[in-house]
């Protein structure tokens, strides 16, 4: 007998009782040659899982490529409310809601399945094909798994960091040689276990940020609700990003530096702009290119980490050159730096905020 031959069987009980839930007892095939000629070629059993039902199952078929079924019923249906039940939801079912799943909530398919149901067997308790939340939930998540080298999601992380470099030198082999210059491979630059970390550049993204920073506006923020924990002992992850205006007017800005990070302390995100000022500056040969124009929410920590990361100056010292800049008595390269601005947006609504509570 096939893997799943109670689903096959299952599909013609419910077309007599879709109330209850079965599960298969015993199933037996009659051996080759075998001498009890009144037995018949199947016979499977199912019972009702639901508490106090006593409904009974019996399952024939007499011959071999015989195409009629046999199903007798015993026992009385009853199910107390409240209480609900479901078959494992496996093979082609389980596909099937993994695909529903694609650009869908896991809450809003499990409603739409549930409304989907017939009245009398919603009441009924029997929730086959359907789950619980959690089921749908845990079904998502495989559907997220699909693609991976590994489950693990640290160890996929640093295959794929390997497998993205690799690309990169099968791509452009010339720049492998040292002759060539300065050359950055990859996307994934680095992976954090403790705290999460996980930073993401190219090589165009640090040109694209040399050529675009120092005539236009750069963006940095962060946003939650992407990713989910990988521990459960670390912060919540946030995306961070670092973004330059498209040059193509018209067109979405870019992020040229990405960052997951479960720590969003002024060392985590000083470090990751550090970085990444780093290899610009090799990629272009010693030759910063600061930001004309930095523009950062209220965030106490991304005012320390820009300044620091991005124009290598404390809060002191940036308050020293805005006063100078302001009474144009700038000196050196005052100017060169860039200055930062506080989104207005965020200002507006936490004065709003703060004068609601006076």
């Amino acid at each position: 007998m096939p893997a799943d031959w109670d689903d096959v069987v299952l599909k013609y009980v419910k077309k007599t009782n879709p109330y209850c839930v079965f599960s298969c007892d015993q199933n037996r095939v009659k051996k080759v040659n075998s001498r009890k000629k009144n037995t018949p070629f199947f016979r499977g059993t199912l019972k009702c899982t639901f508490p106090g039902c006593s409904v009974f199952v019996v399952v024939k078929i007499w011959q071999e490529n015989y195409d009629q079924l046999e199903i007798s019923f015993s026992g009385k249906l009853r199910h107390s409310g409240g209480v609900h039940h479901g078959r494992r939801i496996k093979g082609a079912a389980r596909d099937q809601i993994k695909r529903s799943l694609d650009g869908s909530d896991p809450s809003r398919v499990h409603h739409r399945l549930l409304s989907n149901l017939p009245e009398k067997v919603y009441a009924s308790g029997n929730r086959d094909g359907i789950g619980s939340h959690k089921v749908l939930q845990k079904i998502s998540s495989e559907r997220n798994l699909q693609g991976r080298p590994f489950v693990d999601t640290i160890q996929s992380l640093a295959h794929l960091r390997a497998r993205f470099v690799k690309e990169d030198q099968e791509m452009y082999p010339e720049h492998v040689k040292k002759e060539s210059g300065p050359h950055l491979f990859g996307y994934i630059q680095s992976v954090s276990l403790y705290p999460t970390i996980v930073t993401m550049w190219t090589e165009a993204d640090l040109r694209l940020y040399f050529d675009m920073a120092r005539n236009s506006t750069v963006f940095f923020d962060a946003t939650g609700k992407i990713a989910r924990k990988v521990f459960n002992d670390t912060g919540p992850i946030l995306y961070y990003s670092l973004v330059v205006s498209n040059p193509t007017p018209g067109k979405a800005a870019i992020a040229v530096a990405e960052m997951f990070s479960s720590s969003h302390a002024v060392p985590t995100l000083t470090n990751f702009l550090m970085n990444f000022r780093r290899d610009v500056t090799k990629l272009h040969r010693g030759r910063p290119a600061n930001p004309a124009h930095l523009e950062i929410d209220l965030s106490w920590a991304s005012l320390h980490s820009c300044l620091r990361g991005l124009f290598d100056e404390n809060l002191e010292r940036y308050f020293d050159r805005s006063w100078r800049i302001v009474n144009f008595e700038t000196k050196g390269n005052d100017l060169e730096k860039g200055i930062i601005h506080l989104c207005t947006s965020h200002l507006m609504h936490t004065v709003s905020r703060k004068l609601t509570r006076m």
